[in-house]
């Protein structure tokens, strides 16, 4: 399997991918799930992406990545949990991102993502939509350097007395480096 660098990360993601929404039990009993995994991980897949609203597929990915020691490349999303989802409550986002590290089993994921954040009015991301200006103050200052790294394409860590409050730096055009 191709391997490519995932933008400016430095991190190394078969051209492939495994997408967990098929990972959940709509789909896949556990023992299916860990087929896939494995199946995925044999064709040469590094990258596993999952997310809250995929049903139990955190869970299921979970106890796949049991049954292996194989470098995998982790993703998984904030955004659809705890319900109702308020994109703008941070401990919410924090006990959010807790729950997918202890449903996967992990202390920490390479990547996470916002779910969805071009859906119109789907979840409350941006201050102001319309223009798509900036992230949620309220929902985003204590995803700082440590939380939000993944953007950035360091490890996120999960660490629950290291909650910073100031917003990472964003380049001029409103990204993140």
């Amino acid at each position: 399997m191709q391997k490519r660098t995932l933008g400016r990360t430095g991190i190394e993601v078969s051209r492939i991918g495994l997408g967990g929404l098929f990972l959940a039990d709509w789909f896949n009993d556990q023992a299916g799930a860990a087929a896939l995994v494995r199946r995925a991980i044999e064709t040469g897949i590094n990258y596993i992406d999952t997310a809250p609203t995929y049903g139990n597929s955190e869970e299921q990915l979970g106890g796949a990545l049991r049954e292996t020691d194989a470098p995998l490349v982790l993703s998984t999303k904030l955004g659809g949990r705890p319900k109702p989802f308020d994109a703008r409550d941070k401990d919410a986002l924090f006990a959010s991102f807790d729950e997918s590290l202890r449903l996967l089993g992990r202390s920490r994921v390479d990547l996470l993502l916002i779910h969805e954040p071009d859906r119109p009015r789907q979840y409350d991301w941006w201050e102001d939509f319309d223009s798509a200006a900036g992230l949620s103050s309220a929902s985003f200052s204590a995803y700082s350097r440590s939380r939000t790294a993944a953007l950035a394409g360091r490890p996120v860590q999960h660490n629950p007395r290291e909650r910073p409050t100031k917003h990472p730096a964003r380049s001029d055009n409103g990204r993140f480096p």
